[in-house]
């Protein structure tokens, strides 16, 4: 079957559906939660995913998907009788850091996206078409078009 990986090979571009067993794609959500906030290479993905438009939920389920996958690459390197199969904390481009550097990197990731967020536009009511920039919103009956019920 050409389908088929051959022994050795990952596949790549698989994504989780809507099928499959609820409770592991819950937990991989749960756990993409945490990491998304304790792993700068995962906090940089999951940002990244953000500031292209993706929705919270989609950018937790692609972030599980890389949990997964790292997983699945230690446990591959386990059975094949590697001995220093450990997880390395790696910076975005790739550096080592130790663990509580790792942490305050993707913390601080996290800060400046949520600074940029809070600063990206002003508040939906003060930006509607019929306000000034200094006024105060406006009562209904003051509203374009006359009365409103």
């Amino acid at each position: 079957m050409p389908d088929q990986p051959r022994a050795g090979h990952d596949i790549e571009g698989l994504k989780i559906t809507k099928t499959g067993n609820r409770r592991l794609k819950r937990d991989l959500a749960l756990a993409a939660d945490v990491a998304m906030h304790q792993d700068p290479q995962l906090a940089a993905f999951a940002l990244r995913l953000l500031r292209a438009g993706k929705h919270y939920n989609k950018v937790r389920v692609a972030v599980g998907r890389k949990l997964a996958v790292r997983a699945y690459s230690l446990l591959k390197r386990y059975a094949a009788g590697q001995t220093d199969v450990s997880y390395r904390w790696r910076s975005p481009d790739g550096r080592p850091l130790a663990k509580r550097q790792a942490q305050e990197l993707a913390r601080s990731l996290w800060e400046a996206y949520e600074a940029q967020q809070k600063n990206k536009g002003s508040s939906p009511i003060s930006a509607l078409p019929w306000q000034s920039e200094d006024s105060t919103p406006q009562a209904l009956d003051e509203l374009p078009g006359g009365n409103h019920v």
